[in-house]
């Protein structure tokens, strides 16, 4: 809490920029299971991903479509669309939280920040993101557990590295 005001409520600790880093993940096909069935017990399903960016056109100028909600909101209608699954069927989430208030993780109940990753992903009614914070539903024992590895802010996000990291921490459970 000490950490010098990077804007209004972040600090410095509660941001991190893009490091260095790496990591390495072996995809295969069912197919290649199929003939190597020792490997089986080492195999992780992806039931669906998705990959989505900022489109300009859509933002509108507002600040919560700018950090990333627009984006969210189209990545996880894929991957809802692609699994079967739905924000009621999920229990963890492992979030990108390069900035603290992106998670809407430290009670940062500025209307820009508390709708861009809880909100996006369908976890609750929007604007609504700030209840499952102050109710601890965002924690162990909560309705979701959310970014248990300390998401990509306790890693000083090395880009693809951070997200490798998170997506083996949510199978290694």
């Amino acid at each position: 809490m000490q950490s010098p005001s990077q804007h209004k409520y972040l600090t410095k600790l509660q941001c991190c920029p893009t490091s260095d880093g790496a990591a390495c993940v072996i995809i295969c096909s069912e197919k290649f299971l199929e003939k190597h069935p020792h490997l089986n017990g080492q195999a992780i399903e992806i039931a669906g991903q998705a990959m989505a960016t900022d489109d300009v056109r859509l933002l509108g100028g507002s600040a919560i479509e700018l950090v990333g909600a627009e984006m969210t909101r189209r990545a996880a209608k894929m991957v809802y669309e692609e699994s079967g699954v739905g924000p009621d069927d999920v229990q963890v989430v492992e979030c990108h939280d390069c900035f603290s208030a992106n998670e809407m993780y430290l009670r940062c109940l500025s209307r820009v920040n508390e709708r861009v990753c809880i909100d996006a992903l369908g976890l609750c009614p929007p604007g609504k993101a700030h209840e499952l914070v102050a109710n601890g539903d965002i924690t162990f024992g909560g309705k979701y557990l959310i970014n248990p590895s300390g998401g990509l802010i306790s890693k000083g996000h090395p880009i693809g590295a951070t997200g490798l990291a998170q997506a083996s921490e949510l199978v290694s459970r």
